[in-house]
C-alpha cells in the first residue's frame, strides 16, 4: 500500500494546532492499511491485571515530574542511560519487525531477557565475543506460549506475566530453532532445542519511576505496556506525547532500554521495523499513556543459553590453524572443554563438551595437524589420555589409553610431526618419558625411557625440529636440561646441563627457530631467564636477564616470529605481561601492561599468526580471557569474554 499521506497530513496539521513537539513524518507503518497497523497491537491485561485505562490513570497521578532536572532522590541514579552506549558496549540486539500480528509481548519479553542476559553475562552486542549469545525465538515464545499454552492468537494478543511465566517454566530457545514468521501457526521447533533454552528463575513488577530508573541503571531493560492512540503510528523522533485528539487503537508491549531525565523520558526499543520512529526506537514522556504504570524486571535466570563459557576454570593450550586462526582452548567452569577461535572475520566460542563419562583432570598439549585441524591432548579422571579432534568435518573425542603398565604423572607437550602426524608426550607414573604417536595409520604407546641416571621433574616443552624430528625437553632429577631427541634414524637423551653458576628453576617453553634450531627457554635459579639454544653447530646457554625493575613471576610461553625471531614472554612480578624478543640484531625486554583496568591472573599460551604476529592469551583478574596481538603497527589487548 502507498503512504496513506491524508493521515500524515492531518497528523501534521493536528500536530502543529496543538503544539506538539515531536515530529511526525511518513514511517513505515503508515504504508499500511489501518487494520494492518492495528493488527501490531497485541497487549492485553491478563487476569486481575488494571485495564489499559486504569494504567493510564495510575501513570499520569503516580508520576510526580522532577521540575529541576536533577539526578534522583539522592543521585541513586545517573541523569540519563541508554543500554546501546555504556562506556562504548551495546547490549541491545537489532531492531525485529514483528508484522501483521499481535504478538508485541512476545516481542518486548523476548528483547528484555535478551538484553538482561547479555548484561549478566557481561556479553556486548558489539564486542568480539557478542556473537556468542543468539536471539531468543519470538516465534516460540508467542507460537508456543500464547496459542499452545494459553489460547491465544494473533488477533486476541497476550500479557507479560504469562510469557514470563513460560519463560520460567519451559525456557526460550534461540531464534535458529523457530525462525519467525506473522500469522498463527503450531509450534514447530527444530530438534535438540530442549538442550538450547535460556530459563528465567525469576521476575518483579515496579511501580515507581524511582525504582524503575534505578533498575534499568543497574540491572538491564524492562518490560512495558501502554495504549497506542493512533498519532503513534506518524511517530518519527523527540519525545513522544499523546497530542490529545488522535483515536484510541489499543495496548502495545515494548522493552524499555534507557531514559533520559533532562527530556523526562523512557528510551525504548520497539518491534515494528527500522522503518518507524528513530531507526526502531522511540522515546515516550514520563507519565504517558499508562508506559510507567508499573514494568516487568527480570530478576535473575536459572540458565542462560550462550557459546561461551560461564567461567574459566584453567587453560588447556593455544594453536593456530590454517596459518592464521588462532585457537585458545580452556576448561570451563562447567567441566567441559570450550574453543575460542577466530573463524576469519570474527571470534567464536565453541563448546567441545568432555570425554564421555569422564571429567578432564589435566592438558597435555594442542597441536595443528595437516595445516587446518586442530588437536586437543588431555588426561581424563579415567586415567586415560583423550584426544579431542577436528577430522575436516566433525569433532570427535577420542580415548588414546594409557602407557603399557603404568599411568600418567604428567604432561610434556604435543607437537606434529611431517604435517600430519601428531605425537603427544607424557611422563608415565614409571618415571619414563612416553610418546602416544600416529604412524600415519594407526596409534602407539612408546617408552622413550628417562636420562641417564636421572628422573623427570617437569616438562619445559616439546618442538619439531626440520619438520619431522620430535625433540622433547625436561627438567631431570640431577637439576640439568635433557633432550629426548630423534636424528632421522635413532632416539637420544642428551644432557644439556644448566646454565652457568644457576640451576634451572622452571620451565618457559621451546621452539625451533629458522626451521632447524631448537631453543629452550627456562628461569634460572638466579632469577633470570635462560635460553639454550642450537646456532647451527653447537648448544649454548645464554642469560637474557630478566625485565627492568621486575623479577619473572611466571611463564607464559614461547614462540617464533617470522620464522627466525624468538619471542619468549613472562608473567613479571609486578603484574605486568613481559616479552623477550629478537629483532634480528639485538635482544630486547618490553613491557606490555596487562589489560586495561584488569590483573592477570594466570597464563595461556602464545602462537604466532600469519607467520608473523604474535598473540597471548592470559585468563584476567575479571575472568576473562584476553589476547595481547601485534596487528597494523600496535599491541593491542582485546577481552575474549568467558566471564559471568
Amino acid at each position: 500500500m502507498a503512504l496513506d499521506q491524508v493521515f500524515l497530513d492531518n497528523l501534521l496539521a493536528t500536530n502543529k494546532q496543538k503544539g506538539v513537539t515531536w515530529q511526525a513524518g511518513p514511517t513505515s507503518l503508515l504504508n499500511l492499511s489501518a487494520p494492518e497497523r492495528k493488527a501490531r497491537l497485541g497487549y492485553v491485561p491478563g487476569p486481575g491485571e488494571p485495564t489499559l485505562p486504569e494504567r493510564e490513570r495510575t501513570a499520569s497521578l503516580a508520576y510526580q515530574p522532577t521540575g529541576a532536572v536533577t539526578a534522583g532522590p539522592q543521585s541513586t541514579y545517573p541523569l540519563t542511560w541508554d543500554w546501546r552506549n555504556v562506556g562504548g558496549n551495546n547490549y541491545i540486539s537489532a531492531i525485529k519487525d514483528q508484522g501483521s500480528c499481535g504478538s508485541c509481548v512476545a516481542f518486548g519479553t523476548a528483547a528484555t531477557l535478551d538484553g538482561s542476559a547479555r548484561v549478566v553475562r557481561k556479553t556486548p552486542v558489539n564486542s568480539v565475543f557478542g556473537n556468542a549469545m543468539q536471539d531468543l525465538s519470538e516465534a516460540q515464545l508467542f507460537y508456543c506460549g500464547a496459542e499452545g499454552q494459553d489460547g491465544r492468537t494473533c488477533a486476541t494478543g497476550w500479557w507479560p506475566a504469562s510469557a514470563l511465566n513460560y519463560a520460567q517454566v519451559t525456557g526460550v530457545a534461540p531464534e535458529s530453532y523457530f525462525p519467525y514468521e506473522a500469522g498463527d501457526q503450531p509450534c514447530r521447533l527444530n530438534a535438540g532445542w530442549q538442550t538450547k533454552l535460556t530459563t528465567l528463575n525469576q521476575s518483579g513488577y515496579l511501580t515507581t519511576p524511582v525504582a524503575m530508573k534505578q533498575w534499568l541503571a543497574t540491572r538491564g531493560p524492562l518490560i512495558a505496556c501502554f495504549s497506542v492512540y493512533a498519532d503513534f503510528y506518524g511517530y518519527s523522533s523527540g519525545v513522544y506525547r499523546y497530542n490529545g485528539s488522535a483515536p484510541y487503537e489499543g495496548g502495545h508491549c515494548i522493552s524499555v532500554i534507557g531514559y533520559d531525565d533532562n527530556q523526562q523520558a523512557w528510551l525504548c526499543k520497539n518491534s515494528w521495523g527500522t522503518g518507524w520512529g528513530m531507526g526502531g526506537y522511540f522515546l515516550i514522556g514520563y507519565g504517558q499513556c499508562g508506559i510507567d504504570a508499573g514494568m516487568w524486571s527480570i530478576i535473575s535466570f536459572s540458565r542462560i543459553e550462550s557459546e561461551m563459557p560461564a567461567g574459566i576454570s584453567r587453560a588447556l593450550g593455544v594453536i593456530t590453524v590454517d596459518g592464521g586462526r588462532p585457537y585458545a582452548f580452556v576448561e570451563g567452569t562447567d567441566g567441559n572443554v570450550w574453543v575460542d577461535y577466530w573463524g576469519g572475520s570474527a571470534w567464536y566460542w565453541a563448546n567441545q563438551g568432555r570425554p564421555s563419562g569422564v571429567a578432564v583432570s589435566s592438558t597435555v598439549g594442542a597441536t595443528t595437524v595437516d595445516g587446518g585441524r586442530p588437536y586437543l591432548f588431555v588426561q581424563g579422571s579415567d586415567g586415560n589420555m583423550w584426544v579431542n579432534w577436528w577430522s575436516g568435518s566433525a569433532w570427535s573425542w577420542s580415548n588414546q589409553g594409557k602407557p603399557d603398565g603404568t599411568a600418567i604423572a604428567g604432561a610434556v607437550g604435543a607437537i606434529t610431526v611431517d604435517s600430519g602426524r601428531p605425537y603427544a608426550f607424557v611422563k608415565g607414573g614409571d618415571g619414563n618419558l612416553w610418546v602416544n604417536w600416529w604412524s600415519g595409520s594407526a596409534w602407539s604407546w612408546s617408552n622413550q625411557s628417562k636420562p641417564q641416571g636421572a628422573t623427570i621433574v617437569e616438562s619445559v616443552g616439546a618442538i619439531t625440529v626440520d619438520g619431522g624430528r620430535p625433540y622433547a625437553f625436561v627438567k631431570a632429577s640431577d637439576g640439568n636440561l635433557w633432550v629426548n631427541w630423534w636424528s632421522g634414524s635413532a632416539w637420544s637423551w642428551s644432557n644439556q646441563g644448566q646454565p652457568s653458576g644457576a640451576g634451572i628453576a622452571s620451565a618457559v617453553g621451546a621452539i625451533t627457530v629458522d626451521g632447524g634450531r631448537p631453543y629452550a627457554f627456562i628461569q634460572g635459579s638466579d632469577g633470570n631467564l635462560w635460553v639454550n639454544w642450537w646456532n647451527g653447530s653447537a648448544w649454548h646457554w645464554s642469560n637474557q636477564g630478566r625485565p627492568s625493575g621486575a623479577g619473572i613471576a611466571s611463564a607464559v610461553g614461547a614462540i617464533t616470529v617470522d620464522g627466525g625471531r624468538p619471542y619468549a614472554f613472562i608473567h613479571g612480578s609486578d603484574g605486568n605481561l613481559w616479552v623477550n624478543w629478537w629483532d634480528g640484531s639485538a635482544w630486547h625486554w618490553s613491557n606490555q601492561g596487562t589489560p586495561p583496568g584488569v590483573g592477570i591472573t594466570s597464563a595461556v599460551g602464545a602462537i604466532t599468526v600469519d607467520g608473523g604476529r604474535p598473540y597471548v592469551f592470559v585468563k584476567g583478574s575479571d575472568g576473562n580471557l584476553w589476547s595481547n596481538w601485534w596487528g597494523s603497527g600496535a599491541w593491542h589487548w582485546t577481552n575474549q569474554g568467558g566471564a559471568a
